[in-house]
């Protein structure tokens, strides 16, 4: 999943806070799948979420099946606005929804 490195800001691509909105916010989620080491996270609804790449020493090794809750952070770290909690361990991960 390479970046193809364009100016054009009117890509689908999130942006800070101008990005893509994550309909699911709350509790009840719960990883289908773990993806490049925890680069990528894909929830039961099928959502995909990048991790920032601080997080992914946390989510590398989160488990399919880990109950998760999605809330908006406010304090986001780049376009990473969202933060996915391990409700199992209570970790935190910035993420950003790549797709719904």
């Amino acid at each position: 999943m390479g970046a193809q490195g364009t100016a054009d800001n009117s890509s689908s691509a999130p942006t800070g806070s101008t990005g893509k909105i994550y309909s699911g916010v709350g509790g009840g989620h719960w990883i289908s799948k773990v993806i490049d080491n925890g680069a990528y996270i894909r929830l039961e609804d099928g959502s995909l979420w990048e991790v920032a790449s601080v997080d992914r020493v946390y989510t590398s090794i989160w488990l399919p099946v880990t109950e998760i809750t999605v809330i908006e952070s406010e304090n986001a770290v780049g376009d990473y606005s969202y933060l996915l909690i391990n409700t199992d361990d209570g970790e935190k991960a910035y993420a950003r929804l790549v797709s719904e």
